[in-house]
């Protein structure tokens, strides 16, 4: 069975899915799936993974944040939204004055204003249904049956559902509490120095890296600042992900609610980690990530994806012309290396790994990168 390759096509909540699925066993291994697992069942909530994840001491490694926390509620747009709107209102079937009424949003942010997030109040918004399935926004603030988010929207409709969940952090993500030097919710390795433990790294908004350890004993800490402020609200959002460096090669373990469906990111930051959303390796190829990514002729014209190869980052793009279509039916020429433009095509050799992520240099204006859904089948 774990040679089986199942290929389905299905069309759901507005929209068309595409599935090549290598390893199946690994899918099934993971966590006693209920199968079929559809977009249908995005919230539903039991739908829960363990994921490991290999690591090598080391050798840094993408780790994505996949895996989603509990919906807080549930709810559907009370009205139309214009497109790059950035608040919508909303309604659910026990709302009353206010469904939002207690909710705060957390105004700290680990960026380049070095202010430290105090709670764990940050929340993310996830379209449900329609053509823009997947969506996944941060909500920068709460109003009377009002969300309103980082980025803007696309057009929705009236009727449009969403789920409104915690977003993830340090703590969430990996856990907050160690026992023997290892975090004992994820497996990470804590430690009294940076030096000694495995080391989280996290895109800022200004694209600098924030390093990040859980010093034994005590709490996530920056690697600067071993002593300083508790760090386990910075957010790592659902959808991207982080740079970890491992002190010891182990099998980590991620967790979490799987969403079953696509992934679909706005591009706020000019580099921003992109989670794969499927529990399986993903080509390329079978990602449909050339369907969003900006294609040009050039590397200096198109998004990049960065891979991390033998530690050192190596760089892919979209390269615009025919030779080669998206599962969506876009034309382009294929993946090429940045550095090598005519060179063979990577889109089924290069993939990202399950549990894993890639790294995304934006080039032009903010806009939205779609990860394929994927179905599940017996």
């Amino acid at each position: 069975m774990s040679k089986q390759i199942l290929t389905a096509t299905k069309t759901n909540l507005g929209e068309t899915k595409f599935m090549k699925i290598r390893n199946l066993a690994l899918a099934l291994t993971l966590s006693a799936l209920v199968l079929p697992l559809q977009a249908a069942d995005v919230g539903v909530g039991t739908s829960y993974l363990s994921l490991p994840i290999s690591v090598t001491a080391a050798q840094p490694i993408f780790v994505g944040a996949s895996l989603a926390r509990p919906p807080v509620m549930k709810g559907w747009l009370a009205a139309d939204v214009a497109a790059a709107a950035t608040s919508f209102t909303t309604a659910n079937s026990a709302s009353s004055s206010n469904m939002f009424n207690g909710l705060i949003v957390e105004t700290g942010a680990e960026d380049g204003s070095g202010a430290t997030p105090l709670t764990d109040n940050n929340y993310v918004v996830e379209i449900t249904s329609g053509p823009s399935t997947g969506l996944i926004k941060i909500v920068t603030a709460f109003g009377t049956n009002q969300i309103t988010v980082n980025g803007g929207l696309p057009a929705l409709t009236v009727g449009t559902t969403f789920i409104l969940r915690k977003d993830h952090t340090l703590a969430s993500l990996f856990g907050n509490a160690d026992s023997g030097n290892l975090l004992t919710q994820s497996g990470l390795t804590s430690g009294s120095t940076a030096g000694s433990a495995d080391v989280v790294s996290v895109l800022d908004s200004t694209g600098a890296w924030k390093k990040f350890f859980y010093r034994a004993g005590t709490g996530w800490r920056l690697t600067t600042a071993r002593t300083g402020s508790d760090r386990a609200n910075v957010r790592v959002s659902l959808g991207t992900g982080v740079l970890l460096t491992p002190v010891t090669t182990k099998t980590i373990s991620m967790s979490g609610e799987y969403r079953g469906t696509r992934s679909r990111i706005s591009l706020i930051n000019q580099a921003t980690i992109v989670a794969n959303p499927f529990p399986v390796t993903t080509t390329l190829a079978d990602s449909d990530l050339a369907t969003s990514l900006t294609k040009g002729s050039t590397a200096s014209s198109s998004d990049e994806l960065r891979f991390l190869e033998n530690g050192a980052f190596v760089n892919y793009f979209a390269r615009s012309g025919t030779g080669a279509t998206s599962p969506s039916g876009v034309a382009y020429t294929g993946f090429k290396p940045s550095l090598n433009r005519t060179g063979t095509s990577v889109d089924t050799t290069k993939s990202v790994a399950a549990g894993g992520a890639v790294l995304v240099k934006r080039v032009g204006g903010v806009h939205d990168l779609v990860f394929r859904p994927q179905y599940i089948t017996k």
